[in-house]
């Protein structure tokens, strides 16, 4: 595995998820003026930055000195998001080019891990992944 040496997030976008978080929680009127007023380009920007979207517990640091990373947690915490975006990540910005998945079954990943990493990326995307007879 290729040396990380920084894995950090930026903090501004991280407030900017904390806020858009709560806002949708406590004041979802607010939240819909703000997004009314974005234009579409600005409002894919945010979407798909999973600096933006994912929560502090969901970010998965990949500068650790490890090489295995275990996601385990219940139901509903957005595990598949979060290593799908860890795993967009890794390539996007780190530049690794494999990337062993495991899962309970080829289905699992056929299913919902796949296409959960196909859709972090926007329509368009040059290096958007193409699911073919089971590898991206």
């Amino acid at each position: 595995m290729p040396k990380i040496l920084d894995d950090s997030r930026d903090e501004l976008k991280r407030q900017l998820g904390e806020r858009i978080r709560y806002m949708q929680e406590h004041e979802p009127e607010t939240l819909a003026k703000y997004l009314s007023q974005l234009s579409d380009e600005e409002a894919h920007a945010i979407m798909y930055d999973d600096e933006i979207m994912l929560r502090d517990n969901q970010w998965i640091r990949l500068d650790s000195p490890a090489d295995t990373i275990l996601l385990c947690a219940g139901r509903g915490f957005g595990k598949t998001h979060a290593a799908a975006a860890t795993v967009k990540r890794a390539i996007e910005r780190h530049g690794l080019k494999h990337i062993l998945y495991i899962a309970p079954t080829a289905r699992t990943l056929n299913k919902s891990i796949a296409p959960a990493i196909i859709n972090r990326y926007p329509d368009g995307h040059p290096n958007k992944p193409q699911l073919k007879q089971g590898y991206i």
